[in-house]
């Protein structure tokens, strides 16, 4: 159970959210309270699903070698 977790984030929900969801927009914070951090090692795993724009500000424009944007200031790193 704790090899795996799962965090849906709703930005734009105005009804009461289930426990197990996140309301709101996914920030730096919210990434640090909920993820392991990058010192966990090589074999933590964040994936990112959303529209373009969330994208670029989680990890930076797709096809850089790099990781940059908020998960960049964390430390993530390509493996």
């Amino acid at each position: 159970a704790d090899k795996f977790s799962v965090t849906h984030v709703l930005s734009d929900e105005a009804n009461e959210i289930g426990e197990g969801y996140k309301k709101g927009f996914i920030d730096r914070a919210l990434i640090e309270s909920i993820a392991p951090p990058p010192s966990a090692g090589s074999d933590v795993l964040i994936f990112i699903c959303g529209p373009p724009i969330m994208y670029d500000i989680l990890c930076g424009p797709r096809g850089e070698e790099e990781i940059t944007g908020v998960l960049g200031e964390i430390g993530i790193q390509l493996n």
